[in-house]
């Protein structure tokens, strides 16, 4: 009887563990609750309400990652001289959200920003995709539990929840992370929908007439440059329902100085690029000039001036402080029928053309890449061509003998190239010649050495082409 009773007793204890476990596992797993909205009042010069936004940090544990560590700083050090009253941040504060990480983005963010200074802002800041990630187990002995994710992120970026309702002078900005580190719409699930729902309906309700700014770190799906392969529909149905929603979007990295960097429909959206590398379009085809070592030499954030007139968004290169192109300039009060920077700019936008002493140039070429190995590959040389904004790519034909030449790929065929230009640089900092490396490791069994007739047609960011340039040229490895 006492065995029996003795195994009674360590059953139930084991019970009471599993279950205890059991709870706890769950409650980890459970996501934090969004935060009351909260009424706030800053000093703004002239009337003007001055919003600094930038995304993207992807920053790692301090002395790991030095040039984004430095785009950071120099971001925070340029909002700070803008004199910016609200600071937006729109998600993946971290590369991976090691508690080391967010350390370093507090340490940085710190050494900008006083105690006091910072009391005199308001902070909006929502998560990303990469501050629900961690590395590999046994590199970090650290489950990515949600709600460690989420606390941790609260706890280093002054945050009350990941999911914010602020409104400053009037003006409401509603900052929603996503509920999970997943990149499809399951991170905005009909809970999270509702919620934003309901405050962007509370903010309408407060004044008809003024922007709603409702950040995500994921843009809606086909608005602004780079949104066309995501699946936020979800987003997009609800804000077509609100034209005075200005939807700020992170993620893709997508470059500002891309005049599709903006959108307008029903509602307005904009991205943000980023403070670490801009991203270009990739498709298998695509080549990027000089291998793409430009991607880090832009980063980008932009200062938002709003009065009772007019909301003006200007962009800011971090490294020179310096203002690029023109400012984009939405009325008010809110008219739909008014926007500007709709679809209809690709009507507008005239398409690149040529200088005179057209040529192309091709040689073999050898180097060293970044892991230390030798590629051998052919570049192909010639002038840029010419275009009141930028000339974002070149579309390359190849024939020989006559024949067109394509492109296999995976299961895609192709009839081009794709040569993406250093368009997300300023104009001053462009190339005049574009430079294109094949490696021979891709290249050399769909564009053998040999003789071909390549034409070539410059795009804009629209999509709209110049007259063709042809010429022959030697392919060689």
């Amino acid at each position: 009887m006492k065995k029996r009773k003795a195994w009674k007793i360590v059953l139930c204890v084991v019970l009471v563990v599993l279950v205890a476990l059991g709870g706890t596992v769950l409650y980890l797993m459970t996501g934090l609750s969004p935060a009351e909205t909260v009424q706030r009042q800053v000093e703004a010069d002239d009337g003007v309400l001055r919003i600094g936004i930038l995304s993207d940090l992807q920053l790692t544990p301090e002395g790991q990652g030095e040039t984004y560590d430095m785009h950071y700083q120099k971001a925070l050090e340029l909002l700070k001289a803008q004199g910016v009253n609200v600071i937006l941040n729109a998600g993946d504060f971290t590369d991976t959200a090691t508690e080391e990480a967010y350390q370093n983005q507090k340490r940085i963010f710190d050494s900008v920003y006083s105690e006091a200074e910072r009391e005199s802002i308001v902070l909006c800041s929502i998560m990303g995709n990469h501050d629900y990630w961690l590395p590999m187990f046994v590199d970090c002995w650290e489950i990515p539990f949600t709600r460690v994710m989420q606390s941790r992120f609260c706890k280093y970026t002054y945050s009350q929840s990941p999911w914010t309702h602020t409104v400053v002078n009037g003006y409401h900005f509603i900052a929603a992370s996503p509920k999970s580190g997943d990149m499809d719409s399951t991170s905005y699930d009909d809970e999270l929908l509702m919620w934003m729902r309901e405050q962007i309906e509370a903010a309408v309700a407060d004044d008809p007439a003024l922007p709603v700014f409702v950040m995500t770190h994921f843009s809606p799906e086909n608005t602004v440059a780079m949104s066309e392969n995501n699946t936020f529909q979800n987003l997009d149905a609800l804000y077509r329902e609100y034209p005075q929603v200005v939807s700020i979007g992170a993620h893709s990295h997508a470059p500002l100085m891309d005049e599709r960097a903006i959108w307008q429909g029903d509602y307005t959206a904009i991205n943000t690029q980023s403070v670490s590398y801009t991203s270009l379009p990739e498709t298998e085809n695509a080549v990027v000039h000089d291998d793409g070592a430009f991607i880090e030499n832009n980063p980008m954030v932009m200062v938002l001036s709003v009065d009772e007139a007019q909301l003006s968004i200007r962009r800011y290169s971090v490294l020179t402080g310096e203002a690029q192109k023109a400012p984009w300039v939405i009325d008010l009060p809110v008219d739909k029928d008014e926007f500007r920077y709709t679809e209809a700019r690709a009507q507008t936008s005239a398409a690149p053309t040529w200088a005179d002493g057209f040529s192309v140039l091709t040689e073999g070429v050898s180097f060293t890449d970044d892991e230390g190995a030798e590629v051998r590959g052919c570049r192909i040389t010639f002038p840029a061509a010419l275009h009141e904004d930028a000339v974002q790519s070149y579309r390359a034909v190849f024939t020989q003998n006559g024949s067109p030449v394509t492109f296999t790929f995976g299961e895609t065929t192709y009839d081009s190239l794709t040569l993406i230009s250093d368009y997300a640089l300023p104009a001053a900092q462009r190339s005049d010649t574009m430079r294109f490396t094949l490696p021979a490791e891709k290249y050399a069994s769909v564009l053998p050495a040999g003789t071909y007739t390549v034409t070539l047609y410059a795009a804009d960011t629209y999509g709209n082409e110049s007259a063709p340039q042809t010429a022959e040229i030697e392919i060689a490895y």
